[in-house]
């Protein structure tokens, strides 16, 4: 499947109809005062915006077009794949050491720009890493980037969720508020039974929060 949907991302990028410009707005080469993004790095970027924008201007045509290219969801039955499903994820496929932290952090600050020009809806953002080892990393990749920007972003364990949304955002602005948590204690009911160590969150309690 990953070489179909491949062609696929690769063929909508060729072929788009259009790109919302925003260079003036955003600047997709510096990340801080040390650390700038490499043309790829920044044409990854730049891709985003051009798959965003053909996700939500015609989601029909969209689902049209992965069926000319081949895909069928009665190939993916066991595994319960839907086109809807692929529809609603993107992903960068990018080499070891080439710089995905980076691009992810940015990667925020331009969805921050999108929701503020309704190109894409505003919804939480939430960073899911295997280790706590890469969550440092994160962080500090994430203060790097924070210490030469005037809108920051704020990381807040996904533990303290619920409380941060019943507060709201009293910082709007000035912050991107990002959740982040260890992808192997985010895990379903049975998962949180298992072992009940204080440290494992039920997936479904975030999807259907609804603040009350």
């Amino acid at each position: 499947m990953t070489n179909l949907l491949q062609m696929i991302a690769q063929n909508i990028l060729e072929n788009k109809e259009s790109f919302l410009d925003i260079e003036n707005e955003f600047d997709f080469e510096r990340f801080s005062n040390t650390i700038s993004l490499f043309d790829y790095q920044q044409e990854a970027l730049k891709n985003t915006i051009a798959i965003l924008e053909t996700y939500f201007s015609n989601k029909e045509k969209l689902k049209d077009y992965y069926q000319l290219k081949g895909f069928s969801e009665s190939d993916y039955k066991k595994e319960k794949i839907t086109l809807d499903m692929l529809l609603n994820r993107a992903s960068f496929w990018m080499a070891t050491g080439s710089g995905k932290s980076i691009v992810m952090i940015k990667l925020i600050e331009l969805l921050d720009t999108l929701f503020q020009k309704n190109v894409a809806i505003k919804n939480d953002i939430l960073i899911l890493a295997p280790t706590d080892k890469i969550l440092e990393q994160i962080k500090k990749l994430v203060d790097e980037f924070n210490s030469s920007k005037t809108t920051k972003i704020e990381l807040i364990s996904l533990k303290d969720y619920e409380s941060v949304k019943v507060q709201g955002n009293l910082f709007a602005g000035e912050y991107i508020r990002v959740f982040y948590y260890r992808s192997d204690l985010f895990t379903d009911s049975e998962g949180v039974a298992k072992k009940k160590d204080g440290k494992r969150l039920n997936y479904e309690d975030f999807i259907t929060y609804d603040g009350n």
